[in-house]
């Protein structure tokens, strides 16, 4: 069941006066976890985009850092587009339509 905006402020009240995380669930029919996540959806996208943003950096830094991890990058990027390619084909055969393959990012471009 999806939460409407007015659902979702109604929670947002509710949490204010007092209510549990627990009797919220039971109130609306939902999730422990779909409460949680309405009541603190920025914090979790706060962590995530800090988690991508950690990756992209460890990553960056052992491909630029490490031969034998860059050979490995470049064959698995190198077999994803393979697999990619027939997917959409495929897709364009089943559909008789013309399918574009998404844009490759700047830091892909540096692999070929």
């Amino acid at each position: 069941m999806k939460l409407t905006k007015e659902q979702i402020n109604k929670i947002k009240e509710l949490r204010k006066e007092g209510k549990t995380y627990a009797e919220l669930s039971k109130i609306f029919k939902v999730s422990f976890s779909t409460i949680y996540y309405h009541l603190n959806k920025q914090k979790i996208l706060n962590n995530l985009k800090k988690y991508k943003e950690k990756r992209a950096t460890y990553y960056k830094e052992r491909y630029n850092a490490d031969d034998n991890f860059r050979k490995k990058e470049i064959n698995r990027v190198k077999k994803a587009r393979i697999i990619r390619l027939a997917q959409n084909e495929n897709n364009a055969t089943n559909l008789n339509s013309t399918t574009t393959i998404k844009k490759q990012t700047k830091w892909h471009k540096t692999l070929d």
